[in-house]
């Protein structure tokens, strides 16, 4: 609201109740569930909206032939309720961005207060303005001006500001930078129309502003399709990474609901996907309303996840429970009961999980039946035996336990040997032989999975080397994988660069192969590593394509020189008569694209009886050959064929 003459920004009110009234009814449709954060922002558009209904009181009763009295009553009255209201914006916009950084639990209750204490002082003194004239003072021809109470608002609003971008600099990780900088500018938006209305009286921007600034802000928060599931109407597992990640990073306490439905593929082959879709989405829809103060992610096609955040033990397993018997009555499909075996798991960080890996496996690992569907806390102690594989993992990089095997890879009629894939094994003196997957979900929590991989493609390329310089045309390439997602970053390139040198290797002749999960990670390193490796001839795949990478967008696939599919997990975890058909689809799309594809997982003869039908450049599995020793396979490449 202006100071001086209040004649002249009517138009600028108006236009402020308009933006503000809509963004009002566009937070409340699109928000999801009632939220802290969402009620925050109505709040904020609430104060624009009422102070604009003021100021279109005070122009109406001074532009009217109304009698003075109630002309005076109007106009104070409603300069009185503006900076009642107007004052609580900046706190409430402090509140508002750190709930949305998710740094509330860091903030004692006194520290709160505190906070507030210098507000609370300054809406004292304005209520006592009728009799102090602090705030500010009214003449007899309606003209008002400022009282120091208000110059001293704008400087605690300028404090409460800076707090604020500070916050969010600081803390706020689950956006990217684009949108961190849109924040800033719609916030800065909003404080500069008050500092211009508050050098130039006369401009009454101030309203306007914010309200735009406003729906800027509600836009980018409030609206969140890129982390919800088209489907289910849940947050994806994009989303279920980032905040995870998050709430670890921050120190928050929460609980982890996982519920996981057991043998999905058999329950397709039994209703076909229509009815077994129909049923996830009356299950997302339960979960949804039943958590419904906290956030319900779908990760994968039939996987569940509860967030429940700074939460007792005593709440989260009681909706865990209320679970379990939700699921024990079963779901309805065409007017008939079915049952749904499902797997509800309840555990708290970081009480028991330290890590988004230990959250996520709980998604994959493999639980032996005990006749429970319901494990909570130390029914899930068999993760355990992590502790004991990171000691296995240690004792195998001081003690040269990490071996590399090679297995064969042929053309597609298997006669021919055209290269290798380079396997990691770990045979422990204490443990044993481990599987690849169970030591690198250690390692990747652990820290080593960057000083393992560098090993690993040091004892490669060497190898390269020796192979290629006795005879260079034995072999096309050798397929080098990325054991974990963390291990691409800047620094690999300059590993694998350093390595060819030292061992002279044409890296013409080596393939990377990086998993699909980074077509989902956005970020610089990932297309550093393609972009420079591939400039130096190596040759990208995109590894681990399988039924649920078929979604892929194939302009995603751009940077890839080909794919390596395997035919075994895939016709293993598709259901349904068609899959061989859906699979030879999917192949001759990527033929179509001019991609490399490497058939993996060709076991047995029945696969490699149906690579026949299918499009492929090359294949492996245990049919043709099992993995083997350096020795072997110069043996094998030699003779070019097994």
């Amino acid at each position: 609201m202006i100071e001086g003459n209040p004649n002249g920004g009517l138009t600028f009110c108006i236009a402020a109740l308009i933006v503000s009234l809509t963004s009002i009814f566009c937070a409340i449709v699109i928000r999801k569930k009632k939220s802290l954060k969402n009620t925050l922002l109505l709040a904020l558009l609430s104060i624009v909206l009422f102070d604009s209904c003021t100021g279109i009181a005070s122009y109406t009763a001074y532009n009217y032939d109304f009698p003075y009295a109630v002309k005076f009553f109007v106009c104070y009255l409603s300069k009185y309720i503006y900076y009642a209201t107007h004052f609580l914006m900046m706190p409430v916009l402090l509140y508002y961005i750190i709930v949305v950084c998710g740094i509330l639990h860091l903030f004692s209750k006194r520290f709160r207060v505190a906070f507030a204490i210098p507000m609370v002082v300054l809406e004292t003194v304005l209520f006592s303005n009728p009799m102090t004239q602090l705030a500010f003072t009214a003449q007899s021809d309606l003209v008002f001006h400022r009282g120091p109470v208000v110059y001293a608002a704008y400087i605690l609003s300028a404090f409460y500001f800076i707090l604020c971008v500070l916050l969010l600099v600081r803390y706020w990780k689950s956006i990217n930078h684009l949108k961190k900088g849109a924040m800033v500018y719609f916030l800065s938006l909003a404080i500069m129309g008050v500092i211009i209305q508050m050098l130039f009286p006369t401009i009454t921007c101030e309203l306007l502003c914010e309200s735009i600034g406003l729906m800027g802000i509600m836009i980018i928060l409030e609206k969140d399709d890129d982390r919800v599931d088209s489907g289910t109407g849940l947050y994806n597992r994009m989303a279920l990474l980032q905040d995870i990640k998050n709430y670890i990073d921050l120190n928050r306490s929460f609980r982890t609901i996982c519920v996981r439905i057991e043998n999905a593929d058999a329950y397709i082959n039994i209703t076909g996907y229509a009815d077994f879709d129909s049923i996830i989405k009356q299950i997302s829809k339960y979960l949804f309303d039943v958590a419904d103060k906290y956030d319900v992610y779908i990760s994968g096609a039939a996987c569940f996840y509860i967030l429940c955040l700074d939460e007792n033990e005593s709440e989260s397993n009681k909706l865990a429970y209320a679970i379990r018997d939700r699921f024990d009555r079963g779901w309805l499909l065409d007017d008939n009961q079915m049952n749904i075996n499902a797997l509800i798991m309840c555990a708290g960080t970081p009480d028991m999980f330290g890590s988004e890996e230990d959250i996520l496996m709980l998604s994959e690992a493999h639980i032996e039946d005990t006749g429970k569907n319901l494990l909570i806390d130390h029914d899930l102690d068999f993760l355990l035996r992590k502790i004991e594989v990171e000691k296995a993992i240690v004792r195998g990089m001081n003690e040269n336990y990490f071996k590399v095997k090679y297995r064969p890879i042929f053309d597609k009629s298997g006669n021919k040997v055209c290269g290798a894939e380079a396997l990691l094994n770990l045979d422990d003196a204490v443990l044993g032989v481990i599987s690849f997957s169970e030591f690198m979900g250690v390692a990747e929590k652990s820290g080593f999975a960057e000083e393992i991989e560098n090993r690993m493609i040091g004892s490669i390329l060497r190898f390269t080397g020796e192979l290629l310089e006795e005879n260079p045309d034995c072999i096309n390439f050798i397929m080098v994988h990325t054991v974990s997602d963390k291990v691409i970053s800047k620094e690999l390139v300059g590993v694998v660069r350093e390595y060819a040198k030292q061992y002279n290797v044409d890296l013409s002749k080596i393939a990377l192969d990086i998993n699909d999960n980074v077509l989902y990670v956005e970020t610089d390193s990932v297309d550093y590593v393609i972009e420079r490796l591939s400039e130096d001839g190596v040759r990208i795949f995109m590894g681990n394509y399988k039924n649920d990478s078929m979604g892929v967008r194939y302009d995603m696939l751009s940077g890839f020189n080909g794919v390596i599919v395997n035919i075994k997990h895939f016709m293993e975890t598709t259901g349904g008569s068609k899959r061989g058909i859906i699979l030879k689809n999917r192949m001759d799309m990527l033929r179509q694209i001019n991609k490399t594809v490497v058939v993996s997982g060709v076991d047995s003869f029945e696969y490699y009886d149906k690579m026949k039908d299918i499009y492929a450049d090359y294949i492996l599995g245990d049919y043709l050959s099992p993995a083997v020793s350096k020795i072997e396979f110069v043996e094998i490449a030699k003779a070019g064929r097994v």
